[in-house]
């Protein structure tokens, strides 16, 4: 029995992270992981040495010879293993390994990990998008309205699987008057910092001793640097970069911010749950913050886009430390029921291992 899991890289992304908690649970339940990379050999998280990194380097190749190598790596493993599954954590990956396991014996999940309204509504655009997921065996959602993007066909072969975490009561929140406001995510047009970096100068003015950290790398770091020159800010304001000390900096936080525009089911949302950080989140679809925060009882939403919401948010939770006290308790005893262990046994129980 083996499980590998299929996407370009291990960056530092969310489904990057979610891949590396569930190869940690599934290799303590003795089920053999290859973690297979697709395009390049980018690791940021620490895997477990059980589990096997398989580096493809396919960024150069044409997709026949990636469907190629592919079908060598599946051919290769079929001799070793009675039973395969293949986890995509991306559509490129996915449809690679569908077209190179024709005439293999293994079994195809499809994991959608954003919101796939982008990928268009148009009825051709539906329909392709479809196609891979039609094709799979079986298919996992982080919520339900991302499922209802795809056809009901699809919905019988499904299941919705929230995102695992990590480090339940290792770390607890400790910034309540700490003046330092978080954020953490990638620097790209999808997290809108642009909007948060917006709301933050106002509410800045009315409350000078606070400080952002905005915390990932992207292609609009060059972009927000010269916002945050623009307000004259470059002291208050900074973009930390990538840090792999994330749950230290929430706990030292007095409060986290998402200003997402769409999400799938956001890990730093979560990782601030967990060590107790009130969080402040867009209600983006698809519905993943809404799933985890019922509002003013264990987090804050505030439209998407809705710059006057954001500065309210963030005034409430200055103005209000009992809410921020309160928020901040509901918050971690939710994020207890998405322990890495207890996802990953959905996931077995899923596949049948």
């Amino acid at each position: 029995m083996k499980c590998i899991f299929a996407l370009p890289n291990l960056g530092a992304g969310g489904s990057e992270r979610v891949v590396t908690l569930l190869s940690k649970e599934f290799v303590s339940m003795s089920i053999d992981v290859d973690i297979v990379l697709m395009l390049d050999d980018w690791v940021h998280y620490d895997i477990p040495s059980k589990v096997r990194v398989v580096k493809m380097n396919a960024a150069n190749k044409s997709k026949i010879e990636r469907i190629k190598v592919v079908r060598d790596y599946l051919i290769n493993e079929t001799r070793k293993n009675e039973k395969i599954v293949v986890i995509s954590f991306h559509d490129s990956c996915l449809k690679t390994f569908q077209i190179a396991s024709i005439g293999i014996k293994v079994e195809i999940v499809a994991c959608e990990r954003n919101n796939p309204y982008i990928k268009g509504k148009s009825f051709i655009k539906r329909f392709l998008a479809n196609i891979p997921y039609v094709l799979s065996n079986k298919c996992v959602f982080q919520t339900e309205e991302a499922m209802q993007y795809y056809y009901k066909c699809i919905h019988a072969k499904s299941i919705v699987i929230e995102n695992p975490i990590e480090n339940i009561g290792e770390y607890k929140w400790m910034g309540s008057k700490s003046g330092k406001i978080i954020s953490i995510g990638r620097l790209q047009e999808q997290k809108n910092q642009e909007l948060l970096i917006e709301a933050f100068k106002d509410v800045y003015d009315k409350y000078p001793r606070y400080k952002l950290e905005i915390y990932g790398e992207g292609p609009l770091k060059e972009k927000l640097l010269n916002k945050i020159k623009s307000y004259h800010l470059d002291d208050i304001i900074s973009l930390k970069g990538h840090t792999k000390n994330v749950f230290e900096e929430l706990a030292r936080s007095e409060f986290f911010v998402l200003s997402s525009d769409y999400e799938g089911m956001s890990n730093a949302l979560l990782e601030a749950m967990v060590v107790g950080t009130p969080v402040i989140s867009t209600d983006h679809p698809i519905g993943g913050a809404r799933a985890l925060i019922v509002n003013n009882q264990n987090g804050l939403l505030t439209s998407v886009g809705n710059k006057e919401e954001l500065v309210c948010a963030m005034r409430k939770i200055i103005e209000n430390p009992d809410l921020a006290q309160k928020i901040s308790d509901n918050a971690s005893k939710t994020a207890a029921n998405m322990s890495s262990e207890k996802i990953a046994n959905k996931w077995k129980r899923f596949l049948h291992f």
